[in-house]
């Protein structure tokens, strides 16, 4: 499945290669952005990118940084993401930070895909389950 990912900065990516613009320095895939941007932008940005790329299906926030540092303007991307690109899946990759708090609107938005990162300081520390509840 081919995927935006938006940098809240917001991304996009896909396999297949194209002449876009790949944007961000560090990044070799297309939509992924140099810059945070606000939820309108996000827009713009992949209102701009879908005219080019009819491949990508799936639009993601990710870094840098964990985007719900600022769950505000993360959730009011998804938002109008979900309005302009209803047929486009949502994904959220994150560290876990305010992600109990916002949960129940993650869900309403739709988002289908939350990835969380999680770290431990050695291998047997992370092997001893850190979850609690329905995975």
């Amino acid at each position: 499945m081919d995927a935006c990912i938006c940098q809240l900065p917001l991304t996009a990516t896909s396999s297949a290669t194209s002449a876009t613009a790949y944007d961000c320095a560090n990044e070799k895939r297309p939509g992924v952005t140099a810059k945070v941007q606000t939820p309108d932008e996000s827009v713009k940005f992949l209102e701009k990118l879908f005219k080019f790329r009819q491949d990508i299906s799936v639009i993601g926030i990710a870094g840098p940084g964990d985007p719900m540092c600022d769950a505000d303007k993360t959730l009011a991307t998804f938002e109008k993401c979900k309005s302009h690109f209803p047929n486009a899946l949502l994904c959220l990759s994150t560290n876990g930070l305010a992600l109990p708090e916002h949960v129940d609107e993650i869900v309403r938005l739709g988002v289908s895909h939350v990835t969380v990162t999680v770290n431990a300081v050695t291998p047997d520390v992370g092997s001893k389950g850190l979850f609690v509840g329905e995975v």
